[in-house]
């Protein structure tokens, strides 16, 4: 059961803006599965490749509660990378 999730790595803007897109994916007090980790994971990156953060990394942490057992709190670690800027456009031919 889902307790609550958090970021780490991210300012505290993203993160508000996270929470409304995984709203739907997570729910706490809900059943967490690996198919919802993943579906939260790939929301992120896609979240961040919109962006322009192409080169993102997320990794899911699953701690059990202290405060309620058999209870688990997610952790999201976010590396961004680099912003990726398109330095030129070549055409060749017609």
């Amino acid at each position: 059961i889902l307790s609550r999730y958090s970021y780490k790595g991210i300012t505290k803007s993203n993160q508000e803006d996270l929470n409304e897109i995984l709203e739907g994916a997570l729910k706490k007090g809900g059943i967490v599965t690996d198919d919802q980790k993943a579906l939260a994971q790939r929301k992120i990156k896609e979240y961040y490749i919109e962006k322009g953060r192409l080169d993102v990394k997320v990794l899911v942490k699953e701690y059990n509660d202290e405060q309620r057992p058999g209870a688990v709190r997610l952790e999201f670690d976010v590396d961004k990378g680099p912003r990726v800027k398109v330095g030129n456009i070549v055409f060749e031919g017609n």
